[in-house]
């Protein structure tokens, strides 16, 4: 019979448990989808927001199935749009060949849900691939919404610039500085001033010493 001390391999298992705990805890904490492939490409860890982000079943994730499966499942859930798996994986596998450990490279894609998703590939010493999907959908929104207010602010402008132009009359304004805000052609004519002299901050005193007007009393004590 034979008598062996379990407590060291006891404490070596609970050891492990808790250490997967932890992994899992952190993966689960993460406000991003997260994924580690191999160096040949194969799943080994995910969280569950990556799930969720494509529109995955967790059925549809096994440790060790290859980035073509994966994909497989993320095209059958709607994703990919135009792509086969095998353009993907040759695309990516492509993309990868050209960064070394510590670097990094990401792309975007819009998700069968239409949220639009960064990807970031990042070597490992190992030669593993960190891979983070970040949903930038609000982000890409605002930018967009920005870019439509400036495009509508410049149609504007444009629409102001041009009707102070077309005016027979010259038209100046300045602010509380007595820098100039703008002026018209007409104005410019009238007075013949060059180009640079009609440019948004000239001093209105630049002016009247361009024109020669010298006004009485002195330039402070009459713009008072």
């Amino acid at each position: 019979v034979l008598h062996e001390d379990e407590t060291a391999q006891l404490k070596r298992e609970e050891a492990t448990r808790a250490y997967h705990r932890r992994i899992d805890l952190a993966l689960e904490s993460m406000e991003y989808g997260f994924c580690l492939l191999d160096g040949d490409l194969g799943l080994l860890l995910w969280n569950e927001r990556l799930v969720e982000l494509y529109g995955l079943s967790p059925r549809d994730l096994v440790t060790g199935m290859s980035l073509y499966e994966l994909l497989l499942a993320s095209i059958a859930a709607g994703n990919h749009q135009g792509w086969t798996a095998a353009e993907i994986v040759a695309r990516e596998r492509s993309r990868l060949a050209q960064i070394g450990p510590g670097e990094s490279i990401q792309s975007e894609a819009v998700l069968a849900s239409g949220r639009v998703v960064r990807i970031r590939w990042k070597c490992t010493a190992a030669g593993w691939w960190v891979v983070t999907h970040e949903d930038v959908t609000e982000e890409r929104d605002h930018l967009q919404d920005l870019q439509r207010r400036e495009a509508e602010l410049a149609l504007q402008n444009g629409r102001f610039t041009a009707a102070v132009d077309h005016m027979t009359q010259g038209l100046c304004m300045f602010d509380a500085r007595q820098e100039l805000i703008i002026a018209n052609r007409r104005y410019a004519r009238i007075y013949g001033l060059p180009p640079e002299m009609t440019r948004p901050g000239t001093r209105l005193v630049d002016i009247w010493r361009h024109i020669g007007f010298a006004p009485p009393g002195g330039e402070e004590e009459y713009i008072r």
